[in-house]
């Protein structure tokens, strides 16, 4: 399983590089986090009733991330950009899961070295938005 915090950095990086084309908010990136980690909120159902088998039965489909944008689109438009990165945080997640092993060590391999991927492109991007405002 790929690490909690793979995901928030996987949907913090993109919504970094969705920045660059694109005016995020602090709340945009907020909500990227949070929509990274919605989907392993599937074990609540599974601990109210006692059965196990909620667990990734219902918060786990490609289609969801993009039905949450289109009615999110629909019900809040001034807000597409929010509704957009929570929906990409949520399907980076379930993609981290597609490919992620079943065994322990290798997955934890795999959420760190996605991880240190992200992290690179954190800086690419934080070094070029510091030689924008130094050149400014």
């Amino acid at each position: 399983m790929v690490l909690a915090a793979s995901h928030i950095i996987t949907a913090i990086g993109l919504s970094l590089l969705v920045s660059r084309f694109l005016k995020v908010s602090k709340l945009g990136y907020a909500l990227a986090a949070f929509g990274a980690l919605v989907p392993d909120f599937d074990f609540l159902p599974a601990l109210i009733f006692s059965d196990m088998g909620w667990h990734r039965a219902y918060l786990n489909f490609l289609w969801i991330p993009f039905v949450i944008f289109a009615v999110g689109c629909f019900l809040l438009p001034r807000h597409r950009i929010e509704v957009g990165l929570f929906s990409l945080g949520y399907l980076s997640h379930l993609i981290l899961d597609l490919v992620h092993a079943d065994l322990l060590v290798l997955a934890m391999i795999d959420g760190l070295a996605l991880t240190g991927i992200v992290v690179c492109l954190i800086i690419h991007y934080l070094r070029d938005e510091n030689a924008r405002t130094t050149r400014s």
